[in-house]
């Protein structure tokens, strides 16, 4: 699977996969049980994402793809500042991990580098037995 880029932000994501499954902002907020307001900030942005199991919560009524579920935590990390729910505990549990990202990051390893090592991951997944 390959990253891609999606021009907005978390709150316009959110909007566009509910309008995508023609639901309505009451809809959804009556399956999340949430305020109506409580939901709407997050699309218009004047709220930060919610927690993971909230995130979890709108990944499964909205039936996100797996990649649409990843993209959905990049999106949230990045209005509360912090790195994607689904990561930390793997970067914590993995000092090869915390090793690495730190090297790639003092050497500046280039985009271009980056893909060839994505594109490797899934060559040797592509190969596992």
């Amino acid at each position: 699977m390959m990253v891609k880029d999606f021009p907005g932000t978390f709150g316009d994501f959110l909007a566009m996969k509910r309008k995508e499954r023609d639901m309505t902002i009451k809809d959804i907020t009556k399956l999340l049980k949430m305020s109506g307001a409580y939901y709407s900030f997050m699309e218009t942005g004047s709220r930060k994402a919610p927690d993971r199991e909230i995130q979890d919560r709108i990944a499964d009524i909205l039936e996100l793809t797996q990649e649409e579920r990843l993209l959905l935590y990049d999106l949230a990390g990045k209005t509360r500042g912090i790195i994607a729910v689904d990561l930390p505990d793997y970067i914590n549990s993995n000092p090869y991990v915390r090793v690495a990202l730190r090297r790639a990051r003092d050497s500046k390893v280039s985009q271009e580098k980056w893909l060839r090592f994505i594109s490797d991951i899934d060559n040797w997944e592509a190969e596992s037995p």
